[in-house]
């Protein structure tokens, strides 16, 4: 993966701004945010990211977010972590640069979104260090994206996630047969 953009997996909630008012989630439905939180986005920029609460607060934010009448003292600790700009050509960094060039960028203006880091990669160590920082503090694991390739929806082999899989042995002693129908 040297080369590729590192940045961290977030425990969130995916979410599209549309460029025209609305935040929406993966599977098509409105996210009923403040006006608040929308009304500094950048209007016909479409921003892919994650609503973001903290780590290990998934389900708080579930609760935020899935309400139809938002709790705008709840959505001031929510975060929009911005990833992408799709519909802006070129590679991710390219992408990127265009939508801070364009109006959306990490300042006062905009204090509940923001872009998330990117931190170019140097190779395996490197991705198996930051894994391990990350993981030790909380942290879901990494996604590596290639810098150059051009957004396409779905999965893609140049969208990698890395996490660590916990496993365990176990050594199977005997079974006995049911009595019921199955």
């Amino acid at each position: 993966p040297t080369g590729w953009l590192m940045s961290e997996k977030l425990d969130g909630m995916r979410a599209v701004w549309d460029g025209q008012g609305d935040l929406w989630s993966r599977a098509g439905h409105k996210v009923f945010a403040p006006d608040f939180f929308k009304k500094d986005l950048p209007r016909g920029m479409i921003l892919d990211g994650e609503l973001f609460l903290g780590r290990g607060k998934f389900q708080d934010l579930m609760k935020i977010c899935r309400t139809h009448v938002p709790d705008v003292e709840a959505w001031k600790q929510v975060t929009f972590v911005v990833f992408d700009a799709p519909l802006i050509n070129g590679g991710l960094l390219s992408r990127l640069q265009t939508a801070k060039e364009e109006g959306f960028n990490n300042s006062d203006s905009l204090p509940f979104a923001r872009l998330h880091p990117q931190t170019l990669c140097r190779g395996r160590e490197h991705v198996q260090s930051w894994l391990g920082e990350v993981q030790a503090g909380g942290g879901e694991g990494l996604m590596l994206r290639n810098a150059a390739a051009l957004h396409r929806g779905g999965r893609t082999s140049d969208l990698l996630k890395v996490k660590t899989q916990a496993e365990d042995e176990a050594l199977v002693k005997g079974h006995q047969a049911g009595k019921g129908k199955h």
